[in-house]
């Protein structure tokens, strides 16, 4: 059995160069790589905080910067950024030296992410679903989000997602 629901006009909630979904610590330092360009940038976050597993699951162990043998830093940016933010106030600590992991803590990491966020003007709505997107002409104009709120667009010139699981390589 299946039921009818009738189509519906949207508003549209906001207008952004760079609509991220999904608020892991990888979106959000795409989405304020995009804003340090001078882009107007929005995350779109399901749950009520930013930084995906490292901060809903507890994963407080991030890797080294470095390469194995220490000689060579082969990570930087964002991710550099806010591990010397973390080392600064006491909220990450390097109990190897550098060619080992870090260890942070997930609640000072997200209040961190939260300043990045802010700093660098990315929107973020949480508790936000994407649901959809719309295109005209074979290109993504919209997002479709929900939110308690209600159902509505955002307008997004560049689009990120992260596929859902078990999403068909050929529609990523």
């Amino acid at each position: 059995m299946t039921v009818y629901e009738p189509s519906r006009e949207l508003p549209v909630s906001g207008d952004y160069d760079v609509v991220v979904a999904g608020g892991s610590c990888t979106g959000l330092f795409a989405a304020i790589r995009a804003a340090r360009l001078g882009y107007r940038t929005l995350v779109v976050e399901r749950y009520n905080c930013l930084g995906g597993a490292a901060t809903l699951a507890l994963v407080n162990v991030w890797h080294s910067l470095y390469s194995t043998d220490g000689r060579e830093q082969i990570i930087a940016g964002l991710t550099s950024e806010t591990l010397e933010r973390l080392m600064r106030t006491g909220d990450a600590e390097q109990p190897n030296g550098k060619t080992r992991h870090y260890i942070l803590d997930t609640e000072a990491l997200k209040l961190t992410l939260d300043q990045l966020a802010g700093e660098n003007s990315v929107t973020t709505l949480f508790d936000t679903r994407a649901c959809a997107v719309l295109t005209d002409g074979g290109r993504v104009t919209h997002l479709v989000i929900e939110n308690k709120s209600g159902r509505s667009a955002v307008r997004a010139g560049v689009l990120k997602c992260r596929p859902s699981r078990g999403a068909d390589r050929r529609d990523r």
